[in-house]
């Protein structure tokens, strides 16, 4: 049996594979040291859905003449995943669309895509990099929408609420795809981006000492939100480029994550002097040296 891999063919000798699921595994175990995901297959030419190996793992080695496996970065293994989800949400605001009483073939061809939605549900929040609770909380609209529809199935309203939850989500994997597709362009726009709200760090600070706790609050929540972004797009670009300088800028991010999470229980335990001294001091310092980094890291004035 001939191996193909990323079109290359591999001169390896088998040791105790008797089917495609141990050469499969092997192939796998192998190709994660050097930082590789499996993408695609095929046997003696035919595309078959990675997916679903119970369906082709007991295929003999001995029936094979060649297996083909294609092969990238776990950027890529992302970029895939939101394509697939891209897609299905994709068919639903089409058959949503076109959704009436007077026509029930569609509304069966609806009914019949929905029943794939909880698997693609389940799915978002690590495609998204958020935790569970992130995601129930950021996309409460969604999660209800989908409750009503399941409800009242037959209720225009509903679909059409779901729909635009939708569109929304579909924005959003649109960015994230956006992202990976150009992992440097994104981490630029948003270190400039975030290096621009620096000068206000002061005026949080002097507004929480004034009483002013709801701007302080709100330009908070949009630093943590912009790092936490950040430290997405800075993984990515690690991936990307295999660059050790983005690992270690990875490390010192974590540590301003620490810091903002300190943000946070200060803005709890209601200590306005040390979250003032934490905005103005502390954070200011931490994130210029960051986005210098990031600077140094991509050849660019932040």
């Amino acid at each position: 049996m001939q191996i193909i891999v990323n079109n290359e063919a591999l001169d390896v000798t088998l040791e105790n594979e008797k089917n495609l699921g141990e050469i499969f595994a092997s192939l796998q175990n192998w190709m994660a040291e050097g930082g590789m995901y499996p993408l695609d297959i095929q046997v003696d030419g035919t595309e078959i859905n990675i997916n679903e190996q119970s369906t082709w793992q007991h295929i003999a080695l001995d029936d094979i003449d060649e297996f083909k496996l294609e092969a990238g970065t776990y950027n890529d293994v992302q970029k895939q995943q939101l394509v697939t989800v891209m897609d299905y949400l994709n068919l639903l605001l089409t058959l949503s669309a076109q959704m009436t009483k007077e026509d029930p073939a569609v509304a069966g061809q609806f009914a019949s895509a929905m029943s794939e939605y909880e698997y693609i549900r389940m799915a978002l929040p690590a495609m998204l990099q958020l935790d569970n609770a992130a995601f129930s909380s950021d996309f409460v609209k969604l999660d209800n929408a989908a409750v009503q529809l399941d409800t009242t199935p037959d209720d225009p309203g509903a679909v059409a609420e779901f729909a635009a939850r939708l569109e929304q989500l579909g924005i959003i994997l649109l960015d994230r795809l956006s992202e990976l597709n150009d992992p440097k362009t994104a981490l630029s726009r948003t270190s400039k981006l975030l290096s621009e709200m620096l000068p206000n760090l002061e005026d949080a600070g002097i507004a929480l000492q004034t009483g002013k706790d709801k701007d302080a609050y709100s330009f908070l929540f949009r630093i943590s939100e912009m790092t936490a972004k950040l430290v997405r797009l800075l993984n990515n670009y690690s991936i990307e480029t295999r660059s050790q300088e983005a690992g270690e800028l990875t490390k010192q991010l974590d540590e301003l994550s620490g810091l903002l999470e300190e943000l946070n229980r200060s803005i709890s335990d209601g200590d306005r002097v040390l979250l003032a001294d934490l905005l103005e001091y502390d954070l200011r310092e931490k994130l210029d040296a960051v986005l210098g980094g990031i600077g140094l890291l991509l050849g660019e004035t932040i």
